[in-house]
């Protein structure tokens, strides 16, 4: 147990060692998930630790309405695709914080908006612009 920085009581992270399927468990040594374990609660506040899990997860397509994603790590000058599963345990974390926090960038609607209006913008300038400047040629041959 140990008190957070808003003075609550809470109960200590372990590092479970959770099974899988696709074998997962096999691509990292105990040392190396101690390692990727203790970095990742050395980083200290969530805010810093949130950072490091948007970067290890990466949106790779939708089917039917539904995000796929990818969980990765580096570790030891190579990059481990993990399952969901071995990536929660070994960094100790719900799958709640990971789906609400970590994925956020992803579900970010008003940004997306914005992106879409600045480009549809930029877009609908660079076509004015082109337009006016076919219409200013045109009308230096029809002179001549």
């Amino acid at each position: 147990m140990y008190i957070n920085s808003g003075g609550r009581l809470k109960r200590e992270r372990i590092l479970r060692n959770e099974e899988c399927l696709c074998g997962c468990v096999e691509k990292l040594s105990n040392e190396e998930k101690r390692a990727i374990f203790d970095g990742f609660n050395n980083l200290g506040n969530h805010q810093t630790q949130n950072t490091y899990l948007r970067g290890c997860v990466q949106l790779t397509g939708a089917i039917n309405g539904r995000r796929k994603f990818r969980y990765q790590i580096q570790c030891q000058n190579r990059v481990i695709a993990l399952c969901k599963k071995v990536f929660l345990s070994i960094h100790g974390i719900p799958a709640s914080r990971l789906r609400k926090k970590a994925t956020t960038r992803y579900n970010n609607k008003l940004l997306f908006r914005i992106a879409i209006i600045i480009i549809f913008a930029f877009n609908r300038f660079k076509i004015q612009q082109y337009l006016f400047l076919t219409k200013e040629g045109a009308r230096k041959t029809t002179e001549s």
